[in-house]
């Protein structure tokens, strides 16, 4: 083997045991290698530099030092029902992201309207809280929320919502048992320096890094103190101590994220899920069950050792509590959860049109927010923006990615406000679509039960992704009656075939079947050629397909009961609306890939 040869293979092993190793490589190819990112296409001389870094960096343990350079800044969030009464929390900027998260993909389901999880009279018990985001967004609705952390973020109440908020904090870890002090070694998320995992609990995380003395309970115990209504978990392998409560008192909702990463067995899933199930839950699962290996093991790396997706699966188990067990005031007063709307201010005729310009399309934040950092860094350069040079050093420290993205975003988006205008073009006619073949299809998207979101990280109450492979060995029969899945596949394909010749002739590998879709700019990242889209329901006031042609032209296609052609490595997103909709993307994800040349192609 040649020199060149072996340092190609120590770079891809630093990468494989790193992940540190890999974020640093990708920032270090970005800045100084055009974004090549194949060691085998560098030089000697350019990843001996690299192996010196890092070499150098893990030596010094810079790796896991917090950046105190960066002040927090306050972080604006974009979730629909909120309206113009959003949240306003001071975060660090490695924390940002959760934001999108928590609040404008709603993926706990506390935002409030008449989807939220929460009623008013609601006790959350929050475990895991982080920054407190959660609990912030979950006071729209409940009543008080207790926070369950153990290294707070939030040391002064600027992090979090003013003083005086029905919120209490608890100095606490979720453990097999009470104890007053227990030693745990904190294993510090890769982007994210704030976060703790307490590797001691599991066998797959490293025990390295600090030791700190963490105080415990159990879960039951603390259930029993707290008496809480709904529980929220996400706190790195917490959720397998549901197994171990026997008395759920007036718990009447649990939403969890189920780590895959630490949880790994199929059993213990099995297990707990049907421990819930004997207390009278019935569960909801929003994200994506992984695939298993013979031992029962989840797969969560792809054939070159790179983590599949998001490793977390949230559900929700709700149950009925009995008449007797009611939720009461310290005055006696019966204040049982009751559903309401959220308050969005004045009151409004029903039949009145409340959209506004800035309802109907995400801010220019989450417009831009969609593209990649390189893709930003070229943007500004392409304004003629000077940026700001980044040493080597910062592609390790932990959360670069993250500070990055936002001083890049702040800068992009005030080179848009003061000198680089935006259009938006006018609607544009999809080809209409033969109308008993649309209403066929509607009929049955109505019988689906959305029991997913199989891609949380988009605003949606449903999202499914259907495969060729499974439609082409099951047909018909796949899925369960009540869902009935192959029919739907065959369907739209016959709806995209019969559009158009070109339309007939592509070839495409899976299908995203969503329900009531809106806002999410993102970039369809894996696709390897144009995407076709359509939707149906009776929506009105929007719903458009909105795709950005060039950094200043956005175009605005019309997809209700018609069919458009894309390409979804474009920004693009759907603008708001009123009523259901139900959309159908067909897509590649393998065999040709088609470079993109432009963001929408005639049908």
């Amino acid at each position: 083997m040649s020199e060149h040869e072996e340092l190609v293979e120590t770079v891809k092993q630093q990468q494989r045991s790193s992940e540190i190793a890999r974020e640093g490589w990708r920032h270090y190819c970005g800045a100084l290698a055009e974004g090549v990112r194949d060691p085998k296409k560098h030089s000697s001389e350019f990843l001996k530099n690299f192996l010196k870094v890092l070499e150098d960096l893990q030596h010094s343990q810079v790796p896991i030092v917090e950046d105190t350079e960066h002040e927090p800044r306050l972080v604006r969030s974009a979730c629909p029902s909120l309206g113009s009464n959003q949240l306003e929390l001071l975060m660090p900027e490695s924390e940002v992201s959760v934001m999108k998260d928590v609040v404008n993909a709603n993926c706990y389901g506390f935002a409030p309207g008449k989807a939220s999880v929460l009623s008013q009279g609601d006790v959350l018990l929050d475990i895991g809280a982080h920054v407190g985001i959660a609990s912030a967004l979950a006071l729209r609705t409940a009543d008080v929320t207790f926070e369950l952390l153990t290294r707070n973020l939030a040391e002064s109440e600027n992090h979090t919502v003013p003083r005086g908020v029905p919120r209490v904090r608890l100095q606490l870890a979720v453990a097999d048992v009470n104890c007053a002090g227990r030693e745990f070694f904190g294993h510090r998320g890769t982007n994210n320096p704030s976060r703790l995992f307490f590797a001691s609990l599991f066998d797959t995380r490293s025990h390295s890094n600090l030791a700190i003395q963490v105080p415990c309970i159990a879960l039951q115990e603390l259930i029993l103190q707290q008496k809480p209504t709904v529980v929220k978990i996400d706190a790195e392998g917490a959720e397998r101590f549901l197994k171990t409560v026997d008395d759920f008192v007036l718990i009447r909702k649990l939403v969890v994220e189920w780590d895959w990463t630490h949880n790994r067995s199929k059993a213990l899933w099995e297990e707990v899920r049907a421990h819930l199930e004997a207390h009278g839950f019935k569960l909801k699962i929003l994200g994506r069950m992984p695939e298993f290996d013979q031992h029962g093991q989840a797969i969560l790396t792809d054939a070159r050792c790179k983590k599949r997706g998001n490793t977390g699966m949230i559900f929700q188990a709700s149950r009925k509590l009995p008449a007797s067990e009611r939720v009461a005031t310290a005055t006696g007063e019966d204040t049982t959860p009751v559903k309401v709307e959220a308050d969005l201010g004045e009151d409004r005729p029903e039949d009145e049109d409340v959209w506004s310009e800035v309802e109907l399309q995400p801010s220019l934040e989450l417009q831009l927010g969609a593209l990649s950092i390189e893709d930003m860094e070229a943007r500004l350069r392409q304004f003629g923006e000077e940026l700001r040079p980044v040493k080597a050093e910062e592609f390790f420290v932990l959360g670069f990615k993250e500070r990055r993205r936002s001083e890049l975003l702040r800068a992009l988006c005030e080179a848009y406000r003061s000198s680089v205008p935006r259009e938006l073009l006018p609607p544009e006619e999809g080809m209409v679509l033969p109308p008993e073949a649309v209403r066929e299809l509607l009929e049955h998207l109505r019988t689906i039960r959305f029991e997913e979101n199989q891609r949380p990280s988009v605003h949606a109450s449903g999202y499914l992704v259907l495969k060729a492979g499974q439609a082409a060995k099951l047909a018909d029969s796949w899925g369960s009656e009540s869902r009935s899945l192959g029919r739907l596949w065959a369907l739209a394909e016959a709806l995209l075939r019969g559009a158009s010749p070109k339309a007939a002739a592509f070839h495409f590998t899976s299908m995203a079947v969503t329900q009531n879709f809106r806002g999410s700019p993102h970039i369809d990242q894996n696709d390897f050629s144009v995407q076709y889209a359509l939707s149906v329901g009776d929506f009105t006031g929007g719903g458009e397909l909105c795709v950005e042609e060039s950094p200043s032209k956005v175009r605005v296609l019309q997809t209700q009961n018609r069919l458009v052609c894309i390409d979804g490595r474009f920004p693009h997103w759907v603008s708001g609306y009123r009523g259901e909709r139900y959309s159908i993307i067909y897509y590649r994800s393998s065999g040709q890939w088609d470079p993109p040349s432009q963001a929408v192609h005639p049908v």
